[in-house]
């Protein structure tokens, strides 16, 4: 069904070039259709395609970790950036700060159904102060490599320590986590007690960087099509505090991943490794779009294909602890529409 990504990559990378700007592989959702519903212990789901296309269902017990309802993006262009980026094929986008956010956007519009609101400093701030201390499900992306003063570091109006704890979700790329601190002036270095208190002596400070080695502890690389093998800036999870809680996703040099879902008080930490990139953006949507986190347990996968139709199936749930949690997508290692449910 799905060949693995690092060999099918040469075949397509020509087209990829060619195209340069190309990051969402789709005309339109018009042509697509996912839909679940439950009743007593089962799932029931509906796939219907205008055209031919692979896809997977994986059917997750999340355990007490709700699914998300809204996805904060941290983007301000008075604050200063200290992330790092590849360039690129010649004459493709840089895929700086900016172009990144962009392409994240588009992706999660046809890969999930959860509410996106880009904020500044100011306005994460005040979302943070409305979120600590009631019920939220809430999840942040910064691939500025820079949280802002507003909210880390010594001047910070809300913390976001606090923010995790209680339930918060931050999604982290793009340079070392908590090292840095963005203002309207320029970067500041962040003090060693809140650098460690983003697991500082577990981040990949060196130079290694692509593997080709699968994270042989559980397959959701596979399942959800990770492509990003980059594990600079990833996490040791083998050097995080004893009992912490946490997943990896992705790829290892047997020390770093590439992803990494971490515990975070009744909240989470995913760091993806490597510099910004294409790839990285795109499991990045999946990530988010899935709703996989520390606690995540993979039940089942569905995978075949459907040429304009539909395809349906049943998911006996019965036996899940937890809150059920179900992402369709379309596409494989390219994909082109998802949805998640929750029930």
């Amino acid at each position: 069904m799905k060949r693995d990504f690092i060999t099918i990559l040469s075949v397509i990378i020509f087209a990829v070039v060619i195209i340069g700007e190309v990051v969402v592989y789709t005309s339109g959702t018009d042509d697509f259709n996912i839909d679940a519903t439950k009743e007593s212990g089962n799932v029931e789901y509906t796939i219907s395609v205008n055209g031919a296309q692979v896809y997977t269902v994986l059917a997750m017990d999340n355990g007490s970790m709700k699914a998300m309802d809204e996805i904060y993006i941290y983007y301000d262009r008075n604050y200063a950036t200290r992330y790092e980026y590849d360039v690129g094929a010649i004459g493709s986008t840089p895929f700086t700060h900016d172009f990144y956010i962009d392409q994240l956007v588009k992706l999660l519009r046809n890969a999930s159904s959860t509410p996106v609101r880009i904020l500044s400093a100011d306005e994460l701030a005040k979302a943070m102060d409305d979120d600590i201390g009631t019920p939220f499900q809430k999840g942040l992306v910064v691939v500025s490599g820079a949280l802002p003063d507003k909210v880390y570091g010594d001047s910070k109006d809300v913390d976001v320590f606090d923010w995790l704890n209680d339930g918060g979700r931050l999604y982290w790329a793009g340079n070392l986590l908590g090292k840095y601190i963005a203002t309207a002036d320029g970067i500041e270095t962040a003090s060693s007690v809140d650098q460690n208190k983003f697991f500082a002596d577990s981040l990949n400070t060196g130079d290694t960087s692509f593997v080709d080695k699968d994270d042989e502890t559980n397959t959701l690389r596979y399942n959800l099509s990770l492509k990003n093998n980059d594990v600079r800036y990833g996490i040791n999870v083998a050097q995080l505090p004893a009992g912490t809680n946490y997943r990896t996703a992705g790829y290892t040099d047997g020390v770093y991943s590439s992803v990494a879902m971490v515990e975070y008080g009744n909240g989470m930490v995913c760091v993806l490794g490597g510099n910004l990139k294409k790839i990285q953006c795109s499991d990045m949507s999946q990530l988010l779009s899935s709703n996989v986190v520390h606690t995540t347990e993979v039940k089942q996968v569905f995978e075949g294909d459907v040429q304009f139709g539909k395809v349906t199936g049943k998911i006996d749930v019965s036996g899940f602890t937890g809150n059920v949690s179900i992402y369709a997508y379309l596409g494989g290692y390219f994909q082109v529409y998802g949805r998640h449910f929750s029930f």
